[in-house]
């Protein structure tokens, strides 16, 4: 586990294991010069935070206690088309393990 990729003057540098302080300068100095390069978006309004925050707080919640339930019906309103794409794809799932002798299960 070398970085010495990072070093430019051919020096070892240590791995991350052996100095995780070297490590995390070198990522700053990446960061840092991703600024200077690609400079981040003026100050986003606190209402748009708001609703990232908790459509992430919702998505979070959705997959872990309803299993991906809502995402599905949202997915099916808005593409009612879907459905029938899905069971042509496990369809093919099923009729591609027949073909190779590979015993198909409910």
């Amino acid at each position: 586990n070398n970085l010495s990729f990072l070093g430019g003057d051919g020096a070892s540098r240590p791995g991350i294991a052996e100095d995780p302080e070297w490590a995390l300068q070198v990522l700053d100095t990446g960061s840092d010069a991703l600024d200077r390069i690609m400079p981040p978006p003026p100050e986003v309004p606190t209402s748009a935070q708001a609703i990232v925050a908790a459509v992430a707080v919702v998505s979070v919640l959705d997959a872990v206690v309803l299993q991906g339930a809502l995402a599905e019906t949202l997915r099916r309103r808005l593409d009612p088309s879907r459905g029938s794409r899905v069971v042509r794809h496990e369809a093919g799932h099923v009729l591609v393990a027949h073909l190779l002798g590979v015993p198909v299960e409910s």
